[in-house]
């Protein structure tokens, strides 16, 4: 089972502050993230959030990056210190 919401994304996607309208976001199943993780990965990389369904509930998320980095510092939870922040987009206003 696959569910897909298609939220139209921003220019500056990664601007501050990330809101929640800014990706799309698929809803799978564990064994269909296990069977595409590739291809999740890739989606990660494009904005994509897929929220992982265990037993018809919500699991885990894998979003991307930058995004995890971003919610981190909101949240006052350092990033990781041997973690290189992620790179900022060419097109950023920082």
């Amino acid at each position: 089972m696959t569910i897909t919401t298609d939220v139209a994304l921003h220019a500056d996607t990664y601007g501050d502050p990330y809101t929640a309208g800014m990706a799309r976001r698929r809803i799978m199943g564990a064994q269909e993230v296990r069977s595409n993780f590739s291809d999740r990965l890739d989606a990660a990389g494009n904005d994509e959030h897929t929220i992982v369904l265990r037993r018809s509930a919500p699991d885990a998320v894998l979003v991307p990056a930058r995004w995890y980095h971003q919610a981190c510092e909101a949240l006052g939870d350092p990033w990781e210190d041997w973690v290189p922040p992620p790179e900022k987009p060419a097109d950023s206003k920082d």
